[in-house]
């Protein structure tokens, strides 16, 4: 993710945070993650920052085989 993240906003940061973070997940847990330092504001521009990391995401091919639904 930081890989992904990166190209976009130089000075972004994730942090992880939730259950991961605590020590108290699950094995079917998920990983909460906050994306700080993307110079965003509430508004429009926080809207297209986010469809440019959702653009990102659906643009990876993740390496994994199997997926827990």
């Amino acid at each position: 993710m930081r890989a992904l993240v990166r190209p976009l906003w130089q000075a972004a940061e994730l942090v992880v945070f939730g259950s991961y973070q605590t020590g108290l997940y699950l094995p079917e847990s998920d990983v909460d993650l906050v994306c700080i330092g993307t110079s965003t504001t509430p508004g429009p521009k926080r809207k297209r920052a986010l469809h440019k990391l959702g653009d990102a995401l659906r643009g990876v091919e993740w390496p994994m085989r199997w997926l827990l639904l």
